[in-house]
């Protein structure tokens, strides 16, 4: 059967984190025990992880004393950090009900889909779990779903099971009203950057939209009332950091989440502010615009690469197509899938790549794909004597009109060019760089020579 499971046999040893017991207080706007709000921050990584930091009024004593406190999902529990005047975190426990997970749901009745939105999901009872595979009854059979096959096995959430909670020993220098703030970091699902873009080839204008990703495949909801989407590549730590295991079904909550703001420049990243927060259901996948259209100058270079010594065997091979531009929106652009389409045909991709992460200012290479009556012939011959070798190559082109290819050789450390070998355009990363014209439906020979120190 076709089917999807985001849980394994260890996930099921961990006894389904996914499923951890709600806790009666809330993060968001819920109140506190002297009824000031408490307020939820969240940073969501590129690299797929969340800081939280959620701030509480408390009435403590003074001394070490317990205090229940609700999170939003698992924290990683190396990450857990108390903030506040006087206040010192001396340890911590996770609730044991937070172990819960698919063995409580034998007997009762759980849904078999493919996780994808709009797919049908049919109703069954969970029968047993036997090794890496769980027995449900669906349709008046028993069906054998396999832990390793795409099935996603989901129940409904109970009504206060979407937050869970901690227990913090906090030890307060004084008694009385306290302000303190729990930061810690969550797994999570990675926000990613989506670039689409026409690129026209007689303008050489390449106009590019640009979107942030959010899906949250994972069994718990994305909910703060500030948010800011990190981009950027920070030093992880990670032990024992909870992996999501399961998804399941979440009431879905109304939001209207904004066009992320200005990027701000923080301690070496940047990170887009969110004016309403975030709040995505488990299981659903929100698109926000993450900056206005903008439009580039870009050329459309058609390239071969090689390394010097790279033996050629005679093989024709394509030439690559790429586009060029500078990053001159004045902003950063973070990484993330770009498309180019065609400008001047309908329905015409030119090709896709991953752009990374760009400053502004700095320069985009775009992949596109090989050029289809573009190819060359490449062979490398040595002369014994000098040391010298010589590469040849004879050049291609199916198309109707003459074409311009640039050729990419990268040369050892130790080797120059030789004397009488024609001299590059330019050079990029050290490697020198010739440009060729091909007439239409002709083909021209190019030749260099380079010798390698051997001392």
């Amino acid at each position: 059967m076709t089917a999807k499971t985001l849980f394994t046999a260890g996930a099921l040893a961990l006894g389904g984190l996914a499923a951890a017991q709600a806790a009666p207080e809330a993060t968001g706007q819920t109140k506190g025990p002297a009824g000031d709000p408490t307020r939820t921050a969240m940073t969501l990584y590129s690299q797929g992880m969340a800081v939280m930091q959620t701030q509480r009024s408390l009435t403590l004593e003074q001394g070490t004393q317990t205090v229940r406190w609700p999170v939003a999902a698992l924290p990683e529990t190396s990450s857990l950090a108390l903030v506040g005047d006087g206040l010192r975190l001396t340890g911590f426990d996770v609730a044991a009900s937070a172990g819960r997970g698919l063995a409580t749901r034998i007997g009762q009745r759980v849904t078999l889909g493919a996780g994808d939105e709009g797919q049908t999901r049919r109703e069954a009872t969970l029968v047993a779990l036997e090794g890496d595979a769980a027995l449900v009854r669906v349709d008046g059979r028993i069906e054998r779903i396999a832990l390793s096959s795409p099935m996603v096995i989901g129940w409904p959430a109970a009504e206060d099971d979407a937050r869970r909670a901690v227990s913090l020993d906090i030890a307060a220098q004084t008694g009385g009203q306290q302000t303190a703030a729990l930061l810690y970091q969550r797994a999570a699902p990675a926000w990613q950057a989506s670039y689409t873009g026409t690129f026209d080839a007689k303008t050489g204008a390449l106009r590019v939209n640009a979107s942030a990703i959010i899906d949250n495949q994972s069994d718990s909801p994305l909910d703060a009332d500030q948010a800011w989407l990190v981009a950027g590549q920070p030093q992880r730590a990670d032990y024992n950091a909870p992996q999501p295991v399961m998804m399941m079904a979440s009431k879905s909550r109304a939001a209207g989440d904004a066009q992320p703001g200005a990027p701000e420049a923080t301690g070496g990243l940047y990170r887009y502010p969110l004016k309403n927060g975030l709040h995505i259901a488990a299981g659903a996948t929100r698109g926000m615009t993450l900056m206005a259209p903008f439009t580039l100058d870009a050329k459309r270079r058609t390239t071969f690469t090689h390394y010097a010594t790279a033996a050629g065997r005679g093989a024709r091979e394509h030439a690559t197509l790429a586009l060029h531009a500078n990053n001159s929106t004045n902003k950063p652009l973070p990484a993330g899938l770009i498309r180019i389409y065609d400008a001047d045909a309908r329905a015409q991709l030119l090709g896709g790549d991953t752009l990374d992460d760009v400053p502004d200012g700095a320069p985009i290479d775009l992949t596109l794909g090989e050029a289809f009556d573009i190819t060359a012939t490449r062979e490398i011959a040595a002369t014994e004597t000098s040391g010298e070798r010589r590469v040849r190559m004879t050049l291609f082109n199916a198309s109707r009109t003459s074409r311009q290819v640039r050729i990419v050789e990268r040369l050892p450390d130790n080797a120059l060019l030789a004397p009488g070998t024609p001299k590059p355009s330019g050079r990029t990363e050290g490697a020198p760089i010739w440009q060729v014209t091909i007439p239409a439906g002709g083909q021209t020979e190019f030749s260099y020579r380079f010798v390698i120190d051997q001392d």
